[in-house]
């Protein structure tokens, strides 16, 4: 198209018409956005053929076929401005040439052939052509003195193939006749008509908003449908309705049916946004308006509203209503309608995976996580698309697998593949390379090899609680894919005990969690032990526990060297006994399996055995090796966490739970190493002596520091349980297990270990313990001092029945140190915690349910 196709002339020179756009007012309305249509100074080096057209009109002298020339051209291209230019001179003979001399008696000849010559008759002035061509009648009058046919407009003629005149309002003419350039002459009567009826000369702001749309939509006839979209809406809303038709993008698109443009008449403008977008990246008409009609698409606020092709309402509500009390624990029923409604859009082919027998037929919860699954790839839109490629083909596997497994094990079977495919999914991250088919198949091998586990897993005897996915997940994702696959199949085909163990050991899930990892790292750097889950399962996942206290990177520095011990040499079962014994004194002496005192006593020289009692004992020992070397593995983490606080070696029990915790408090190793490696040496008063401690307790004079610190006991009597002790924890090995003995997300392996740190860290916080008559931990509570000295308590966890004896204690404690209790009448809405030598810690928000 040629630069300012749309010209127009007026008294003062020649224009072009320019279309601009402003950005939106605000992120949250993008229609808002300012259009304008207006006419601009046409540059002097654009279309030069047109400037000396019109600038030879400026001043003619005459009406020749040059004149001619020059007017048509300047018709044809341009259309005439709404410039008044008032009353203007008549052309008559005053600008007509000269006409040539007559015969008179004097000259009978009228001057042919003679020397005399006739008088000179006065030129015509020169006349200003261009304002006479922007107003009908005068140009009438400028074409019949150039010899031309009057009514004749020679732009509608030139541009639209039509002889006759273009009898529109003047503004239709001026601002989009030149617009519709192309359009047929039927179409431009249509367009004037709806310019008349939208009052568009009167509303300069409306008209610049519909020419942005008409140029959008790339096509007339979309175009008047669009502007018959606008018409139906009330005067004072169309501006905002052009808007949105504009900015969305929808006009390049078939304009919607009128039954939805009624029914987005009622919407709110976010709305009506959400789904033109829509609309324009390709969603059907009938997946809007199911989407409209199961209530999904947000009102007031912008929604990316899927590019859904079909109307999935009845498969939606079937596959609620089977799914009803799922949904009801997992969420609400209206979230899960509009993430299914979401999903459809996403996802054609789910449309058909709702409806097939095997997904229908499926235990509701089991059904719910396969769900879930495939909405995780939209928990981060930048990578949506490329994960929900990959994942269409494997949630159809899983569906048919999960369909195998017993109704009651259902669940349990889709919890552990959906939790192996969440650690190893493709595209995860938006920075991951997109997966090549190299990438798919191992994908596949992995979990192939994971489907096996699965369903070896979810089938009687074996309990229904899944927990062991933590296990399966960090097993399939083991970077090598060998070592998976191997550690995968030695999870398949362990015997029914084993599996018996390992489900026991995962029932609290930071436990799983723990186990998970450390088996892991057990397939990376010592893939061989991992035949000991079929014979002796106790000592692997004891070993799988302690190393997950080491970052990925050190264990694998621990299983590096004891793999390059004699003990864990491959032939180190062929050793003469003498030797074998030796090798395994030192792991005994740590807690590994012991040397027999009878073949002990025959090395020694105080008695003798058989040649059959001592091929007796070698065979025990060599059964007894993998043992020895998991408990050797488990001495040198205990080691490697002694050295981090200056130790040699340390022992089980709350010191080791402590080194434990440290490996994993990225934000709190400094000061926790510190306050670990005072305790541990026997000093308790570090913490009170650092100066952001002492700095604190001089903040709050009403506090008495040593009444706190000290904390409160209190005995009650339980019917039931017996004696119960409440008492705060002074001692801070004690104090750090606060998470691990409920079992909580404060605990080792759970999500915020640094919190339990903060807690022992900070001298303005306590946690309370309620023990039984043997000491054993029945519940725990968290309480603080806030900064505006109030005693801040929190939520009590383990046995829900000690929850009165809480409440007496904190009531007690609160008098004692002479505060007010967070929670009671008269004290503060809100609180805040004082951070003093952590850097952060969980807030589990304050418990008010402190009336007696």
């Amino acid at each position: 198209m040629p630069p300012h196709p749309y010209l127009v002339r007026g008294a003062q020179g020649l224009h072009a018409l320019i279309s601009e756009v402003s950005a939106p007012a605000t992120r949250a309305a993008p229609w808002q956005r300012q259009h304008t249509w207006e006419l601009r100074p046409l540059p002097s080096t654009a279309r030069p053929d047109l400037w000396r057209a019109w600038r030879a009109l400026e001043a003619v002298r005459s009406w020749g076929a040059d004149t001619l020339r020059d007017v048509l051209t300047v018709l044809r291209e341009t259309v005439p401005g709404l410039d008044a230019v008032g009353e203007l001179p008549a052309l008559g003979p005053t600008v007509l040439p000269p006409p040539p001399p007559r015969a008179t008696a004097a000259h009978p000849r009228a001057y042919r052939g003679t020397k005399a010559r006739p008088p000179r008759p006065p030129r015509p002035a020169p006349v200003d052509l261009r304002p006479y061509l922007l107003a009908r009648r005068h140009i009438d009058q400028v074409l019949e003195l150039l010899g031309q046919r009057r009514g004749v407009d020679a732009y509608v003629a030139a541009r639209f193939g039509v002889d006759e005149a273009a009898a529109f309002e003047p503004a239709f003419v001026t601002y989009l006749l030149p617009l519709l350039r192309g359009c047929r002459w039927s179409e431009v009567g249509a367009f004037a008509a709806l310019a008349s009826a939208l009052e568009l000369h009167r509303a300069p702001n409306l008209r610049a908003t519909l020419v942005a749309m008409y140029q959008q939509a790339d096509a007339p006839a979309r175009a008047l449908g669009w502007w018959s979209h606008v018409l139906a809406h009330p005067p004072e809303l169309r501006v905002v309705a052009a808007q949105l038709v504009s900015s969305s993008g929808v006009a390049r698109v078939t304009p919607v049916s009128a039954e939805l443009a009624a029914e987005l008449l009622e919407r709110a403008p976010a709305q009506q946004w959400s789904i033109y977008r829509a609309l324009a990246g390709g969603a059907t008409e009938a997946y809007v308006r199911a989407g409209l009609q199961l209530n999904v698409i947000a009102e007031d606020k912008l929604t990316e509203v899927p590019r859904g092709k079909v109307d999935p309402t009845e498969l939606i509500e079937a596959t609620l209503a089977r799914l009803d009390t799922a949904v009801s624990e997992d969420a609400s029923v209206a979230l899960w309608r509009e993430i299914l409604w979401t999903l459809c859009g996403h996802q054609p082919g789910l449309v058909e995976l709702l409806a097939e027998p095997a997904f229908v037929a499926l235990e509701p919860r089991a059904a719910l996580w396969l769900l879930r699954l495939a909405w995780s790839p939209y928990w981060c839109p930048l990578s949506a698309e490329k994960e929900a490629r990959a994942l269409a083909p494997l949630l159809r596997l899983f569906v048919e697998h999960a369909a195998r497994a017993p109704g009651e094990h259902q669940r349990k079977f889709a919890e552990l593949i959906v939790a192996a495919y969440w650690e190893v999914a493709p595209g995860a991250w938006p920075d991951e390379p997109a997966p090549d088919e190299a990438h798919d198949r191992a994908l596949r091998a992995r979990l192939t090899s994971a489907l096996e586990v699965c369903a070896r897993a979810a089938r009687p005897p074996h309990p229904r609680s899944s927990a062991t996915r933590y296990v399966l997940a960090a097993v399939t994702n083991v970077p090598d894919e060998g070592q998976a696959r191997v550690a995968l199949a030695h999870l398949r085909d362990a015997p029914a005990a084993s599996w018996a163990t390992l489900e026991r050991a995962c029932r609290r899930e930071n436990d799983a969690r723990l186990l998970g990892r450390g088996l892991a790292s057990l397939a990376c750097g010592a893939p061989e032990l991992w035949t000991t889950l079929r014979h002796t399962p106790g000592p692997l996942l004891r070993t799988a526990t302690a190393l997950a206290a080491l970052s990925t990177e050190a264990a694998l520095v621990v299983l590096a060297a004891h793999r390059a011990s004699p003990l864990g040499a491959p032939d180190a079962s062929e050793l003469p006994t003498a030797a074998l014994c030796a090798l395994l004194e030192p792991v005994a002496r740590a807690g590994g399996p012991p040397v027999r005192r009878a073949l002990r006593r025959h090395l020694a020289g105080e008695r003798a055995l058989s040649d059959a009692q001592l091929r007796g004992h070698h065979a025990h020992l060599v059964a007894a090796l993998d043992a020895a070397r998991l408990a050797a593995i488990r001495h040198a983490v205990r080691r490697a966490l002694a050295a981090k606080v200056g130790l040699a070696d340390i022992g089980d029990g709350a010191a080791l739970h402590a080194l434990e915790v440290l490996a994993r408090v990225d934000g709190h190793r400094r000061q926790l190493r510190r306050l670990l490696t005072a305790t541990l040496a026997g000093d308790l008063q570090w913490r009170q002596r650092h100066p952001l401690t002492r700095a604190w307790f001089a903040r709050h004079p009403a506090l008495d520091p040593a009444s706190w610190l000290a904390g409160l006991a209190h005995d009650a009597e339980l019917p039931g349980v017996g004696p119960v002790r409440l008492a705060t924890e002074t001692d801070p090995l004690e104090a750090l297990k606060l998470g691990t003995y409920v079992g909580s997300c404060l605990g080792r392996g759970g999500a915020f270990e640094y919190s339990a740190a903060a807690v022992i860290l900070d001298a303005n916080k306590h946690v309370v313990y309620a023990r039984d008559a043997r000491g054993a931990v029945l519940a725990r509570q968290l309480i603080a001092i806030s900064e505006t000295d109030e005693l801040v308590c929190f939520s009590v966890y383990g046995a829900a029945t000690l929850e009165p004896l809480f409440r007496d204690f904190d009531h007690a404690l609160a008098e004692r140190l002479g505060l007010r209790l967070h929670g009671t009448p008269g004290a503060e809405e809100d609180y805040e915690i004082c951070s003093i030598l952590s850097s952060e810690w969980w807030d589990d928000d304050a418990w008010t349910d402190l009336a007696r």
